[in-house]
């Protein structure tokens, strides 16, 4: 199955407040796992309040996620640093 990856207006500009290589690493990432059978299989799923949410780590941010199967979507909602949920 081919995913789509979408960014909410927040992650696009926490992307942009970062610097160009970093930005594109996560953007790369995010391209990685639209190209997965199951993108779960790299990501952890969250728990309590955002527990219908996934977060797929690259270096010390995460993308924090909602993985819509029925739209085939994978919608990045904002990003995470470590410690953070």
């Amino acid at each position: 199955m081919a995913w789509k990856i979408k960014y909410s207006r927040t992650a696009l500009e926490q992307l942009l407040a970062l610097d160009l290589s970093t930005a594109r690493r996560l953007l790369d990432y995010g391209e990685k796992l639209a190209g997965l059978a199951d993108p779960r299989t790299l990501g952890q799923a969250l728990h309590g309040a955002m527990g219908t949410f996934w977060s797929f780590r690259s270096g010390a941010l995460a993308l924090i996620c909602e993985v819509q199967d029925a739209a085939g979507c994978i919608l990045v909602l904002r990003l995470g640093k470590q410690g953070e949920s």
